[in-house]
């Protein structure tokens, strides 16, 4: 078995970040999710629920990574982090756990040890959850849940 080759998107005008972002967007508009208008998935600069429509998931840049010693000859791995938070309104009611835990599931279901569509740099993402609810947020009658995705590319050396 050989190693896989990875050819990098020379057409697209945009970082590999870039592109990632709007690809996790796109792929968590295509769930389907229960409840959550796909206008509601927007991509910010950080995880905040502030001034959207509710439910609703944020998709925002984290901490990437560019290990020396990661890729092979005239590639390197860089692995670029991406939160996805979900918000909600929430009442301390428990009645909203199964529709909580579901959006979780599907989230992590999608992502999980595959490949970004639509980012051909890209061939893995590891997910790692945050707590399922952030009690400080379910306190204040709100729910707040995350994912850090760390999309790892190889990406050609120039």
């Amino acid at each position: 078995v050989s190693d896989a080759v990875y050819f990098p998107n020379i057409a697209s005008t945009k970082s590999v970040y870039a592109q990632i972002l709007d690809a996790t967007q796109v792929k968590v508009q295509a769930l389907g999710l229960s409840g959550i208008a796909g206008s509601s998935i927007v991509q910010r600069e950080v995880p905040a629920g502030r001034d959207m429509t509710l439910p609703g998931i944020v998709i925002a840049p984290q901490r990437d990574a560019m290990p020396s010693a990661a890729g092979v000859i005239g590639a390197d791995d860089v692995t670029y982090g991406v939160t996805v938070a979900i918000f909600d309104n929430d009442n301390q009611s428990h009645a909203n756990i199964a529709k909580y835990t579901l959006w979780r599931e599907q989230i992590a279901h999608a992502f999980r040890n595959k490949r970004l569509a639509g980012v051909s740099e890209v061939y893995n993402c590891a997910v790692t959850p945050s707590e399922a609810i952030g009690v400080r947020d379910w306190y204040a009658n709100k729910f707040v849940s995350a994912f850090l995705f760390q999309f790892t590319a190889r990406e050609l050396r120039t």
